[in-house]
C-alpha cells in the first residue's frame, strides 16, 4: 500500500441555509467545506442504495493501493457482471489509470470488479470498507465495487459527500472526475470514455464527480463546484438529478457573502490579566438578512490555549490563541 488514511473529523454547522427551495430526492446534501456550513439537508444520515457513486470509494481505495501505471490482466470473474461496461476481455492486461478513467467517466462494472480483482474481491471489499470506517463515514456498507444493487450495501448522503470532500483532497482522483472525454493509452484496443455527468459540458465550474442509476437506488449524483465557493452536494434517488444540483450550486454562489466575524489579531482577553490574539479569521458564509449569533469557550491545555467558535449554537471552527506580546 502506498500511503495511509487519515482520520477525517469534519464538524459541521446543523442548522441548513435555505437556498434552492426544496430538491426532489429522497435524501440530499450539500456544504461548503470551507466554512463546514450545511447549505441544503434532508434525510442526510439515512443509509441508501447509492448505484454508481459506490465508484467513488472504489477509485480512492484503487488509487491508495496501486501505482497508476500498474499493468493488470483482467480475470475472468470481472467480466461476468451486468449493467454498464467499458467490454473488457478475459486476460486482457491494462493499466490501472485506464480503468480508474473507465470506472469514473464511463461507468464501467467490469472496470470495477478488474480492480477488484487485483487483490481478490473479497480482500479489496474489506479494505474499502475499512478506510470508510478509518474515516469516520459509520454509514457507508459497500458490499461490491461497481454499486449495483445488493442486500445492505448503502451510505448516507451525508457521508457520501464526505468521502467526496476526501477524495478531492487527492490530485489524481479530482482530474480524473473532471474530465469530460479520456483516450486508453493500454489494453487490447483503444477506447474513448466519455464522463456520464452531463453538467460537466453545462458550466465549467462543475468538477465532476459520478452519477449512479439503478432501479432500486433510482438517479443519483455526486457533484463539486468550485465558482466563488466550493460546494459539495449528493442526492439520493431524485429524478430531477442535474436540474436540482445545477440549480442549488448556481443559486448558493451567487447569494452567499462572505462575513467576517472576528478578524485575525483581535485581543481577547483571558484571567492572569493577559491579553490573547486571535491567530485567524472566524468567518462563515451568510444569506442576506440572515443573523448570527457568536460564542467562545477558550480552553486551557498541554499546547497552550484555543478558542472554540459557536454560530447560533454550532460548532463553527476551533483555533490556537498567541499571547499579545508585552509593551517594551
Amino acid at each position: 500500500m502506498r500511503k495511509g488514511f487519515f482520520l477525517l473529523i469534519l464538524y459541521l454547522l446543523s442548522t441548513p441555509l435555505a437556498a434552492f427551495g426544496e430538491v426532489k430526492a429522497k435524501a440530499y446534501y450539500f456544504f461548503l467545506p470551507a466554512t463546514n456550513q450545511i447549505i441544503q439537508a434532508k434525510n442526510q444520515d439515512l443509509p441508501l442504495p447509492p448505484a454508481s457513486t459506490t465508484k467513488i470509494a472504489t477509485a480512492l481505495t484503487s488509487l491508495e493501493l496501486y501505482p497508476l501505471d500498474l499493468e493488470v490482466e483482467v480475470r475472468p470473474e470481472a467480466v461476468l457482471v451486468s449493467g454498464t461496461k467499458i467490454y473488457l476481455k478475459p486476460g486482457e492486461k491494462i493499466t490501472v489509470k485506464d480503468l480508474i478513467y473507465g470506472l469514473m467517466l464511463e461507468s464501467g462494472n467490469d472496470a470495477a470488479n478488474a480492480l477488484a480483482w487485483v487483490v481478490g474481491k473479497g480482500n479489496f471489499m474489506l479494505i474499502l470498507n475499512y478506510y470508510l470506517r478509518q474515516m469516520g463515514l459509520v454509514t457507508a456498507n459497500f458490499k461490491n465495487p461497481s454499486g449495483l444493487s445488493s442486500p445492505g450495501h448503502e451510505i448516507s448522503a451525508k457521508d457520501l459527500s464526505l468521502l467526496t470532500y476526501y477524495a478531492l483532497t487527492k490530485k489524481e482522483f479530482a482530474n480524473i472526475c473532471k474530465t469530460e472525454q479520456y483516450e486508453t493509452k493500454s489494453g487490447i484496443k483503444k477506447r474513448i470514455f466519455h464522463n456520464t455527468n452531463r453538467l460537466l459540458r453545462k458550466d465549467h465550474r462543475v468538477i465532476g464527480v459520478k452519477t449512479g442509476t439503478t432501479s432500486e437506488a433510482g438517479k443519483c449524483l455526486v457533484g463539486a463546484w468550485q465558482g466563488k465557493y466550493f460546494i459539495i452536494g449528493t442526492v439520493l434517488n431524485c429524478p430531477d438529478r442535474f436540474n436540482a444540483m445545477y440549480q442549488t450550486f448556481l443559486t448558493s454562489d451567487e447569494k452567499f457573502t462572505e462575513k467576517i466575524l472576528l478578524k485575525k489579531g483581535q485581543k481577547i482577553y483571558f484571567k492572569e490579566n493577559a491579553w490573547w490574539v486571535l491567530t485567524k479569521d472566524v468567518k462563515i458564509l451568510s444569506w442576506k438578512g440572515n443573523q448570527e449569533k457568536i460564542q467562545m469557550i477558550v480552553m486551557e491545555g498541554n499546547a497552550g490555549r484555543r478558542a472554540l467558535f459557536y454560530v447560533n449554537g454550532q460548532f463553527l471552527q476551533e483555533q490556537f490563541l498567541q499571547k499579545e506580546k508585552p509593551w517594551r
